[in-house]
């Protein structure tokens, strides 16, 4: 254990240390496993928890790259037979990456080349960065297939992943960079229209005359047109990130051998909010329905910030009681971002992990799990905040909520008793 007046323990050090205990057997223990095999809540989060990781580290190199040369460069960049040196450092390191096969396993190497560079870099040097390359870069089969950074400063960051050996597509949405103007979109809390997906007034029953209300500058982010690049006359006007988005998967789906795949929409913090936003959409798209053939949209969030009002929350309802989503919202005690509600009219959806450690088993599970800032205040609110801490935290109540399924927590009543249609 690290104490405040250890030495720093560096990124190299810190993968030897772990390889020597996953070799001694601590990969159960950690979660290093992403075999869904099993399909119980705590091997559900772990890929999810991986994955976003994945796309932190993959944006943060990217934006390293952006500014200094390193090695092996092409193991980051959209075209592999590029030379970085003969571009636009910008160019090369920046924009959407549509259609690609970035492995963990090369991002895995590109960080090793650089290793003196990334030593004592605190972006990545944490367990969490590197149990999730280690056991992401054992799947010979599992890549980033798309991947969008391009307004970085002002707008969201995106991934999406294929595993196709777990026969999985992961849409990943990263948080608030702080030293970005991110936060101008986050501050919009107040509550917009959103258009109703005809699925749910359709099929669903839903009553047209409602209106779903949720976060302005949330929907911003996803709604909103693109950016238009001043440097380029040829880009797209009017295009939504999310119809880029959903193209993109329905792509995948389409033309890459992926059809039948689970589909699972996952981020932390602003990128938790961005997940629920999009899994709603996705799973009221009628064209997505056919290729779920039944399936759920799984959605996986951490540390997510509330995102709509009482009528999303009845429209969100509605999507699962058809079995068209499942959710869960994973957040932590003492981590006042997923707490602090705008407005009155804010309220949860989806089945909520409250880890909390003075909870009998380490955590609390509830449906909705709507909690009050003033509880969960402390002299550092954003301290129970991080992916790491998430991370930790989730891996101290392995021998209690495993073998729960979620299927299976959506059917017990007693987490659900709050469930209302």
């Amino acid at each position: 254990m690290w104490s405040w007046w250890s030495k720093k323990e560096t990124l190299r050090e810190r993968f030897e240390r772990i390889k020597k205990e996953l070799a001694a057997g601590g990969a159960a223990e950690a979660g290093f496993e992403v075999d869904q095999s099993s399909t119980d809540l705590y091997n559900l989060l772990n890929p999810m928890l991986f994955v976003g990781n994945l796309i932190y580290s993959f944006a943060y190199l990217r934006k390293i790259a952006r500014k200094e040369e390193l090695e092996k460069e092409h193991l980051i960049m959209a075209d592999p037979n590029a030379k970085s040196q003969s571009c636009d450092r910008v160019a090369c390191f920046a924009g959407r990456m549509a259609k690609t096969k970035i492995t963990a396993g090369g991002i895995l190497e590109f960080i090793q080349a650089n290793i003196e560079r990334l030593d004592n870099d605190d972006e990545i040097n944490s367990d969490l960065s590197v149990y999730a390359l280690l056991s992401l870069s054992k799947l010979n089969d599992a890549y980033i297939a798309s991947f969008d950074d391009k307004f970085e400063d002002t707008n969201m960051v995106y991934g999406i992943t294929v595993n196709k050996i777990q026969k999985r597509i992961s849409l990943v949405f990263r948080g608030t960079a702080t030293e970005t103007n991110n936060w101008s979109h986050n501050m919009q809390t107040g509550l917009t229209k959103m258009e109703t997906p005809t699925m749910l007034t359709d099929e669903l029953g839903f009553s047209a005359d409602k209106t779903i209300l949720v976060h302005t500058g949330f929907k911003a982010y996803v709604f909103n047109n693109v950016e238009p690049d001043p440097n380029k006359s040829d880009e797209p006007y009017g295009k939504q990130k999310y119809n880029e988005i959903k193209q993109s998967i329905l792509d995948l789906y389409e033309q890459d051998g992926c059809e039948g795949y689970d589909l699972c929409v996952t981020g932390h913090s602003l990128g938790g909010a961005l997940s629920t936003l999009v899994s709603f959409e996705l799973a009221s798209s009628k064209k997505m329905a056919k290729h779920l053939d039944g399936k759920p949209v799984i959605n996986a969030s951490f540390a997510s910030p509330y995102v709509g009002g009482t009528t999303f929350k009845e429209a969100f309802q509605a999507l699962e009681s058809a079995g068209k989503v499942k959710h869960i919202r994973v957040s932590n005690s003492g981590d006042v971002v997923a707490v602090s509600a705008p407005l009155n009219d804010y309220t949860h959806v989806g089945l909520n992990l409250y880890l909390n450690p003075k909870a009998r088993d380490g955590y609390e599970l509830a449906y909705r799990g709507n909690r009050t800032m003033w509880w969960q205040w402390n002299l550092d609110p954003l301290s129970r905040h991080s992916l790491v801490d998430y991370w930790d935290r989730k891996k101290a109540i392995r021998n209690h909520i495993g073998g729960k399924t979620l299927e299976e927590l959506y059917s017990d009543k007693n987490v659900t008793k709050d469930f209302k249609v």
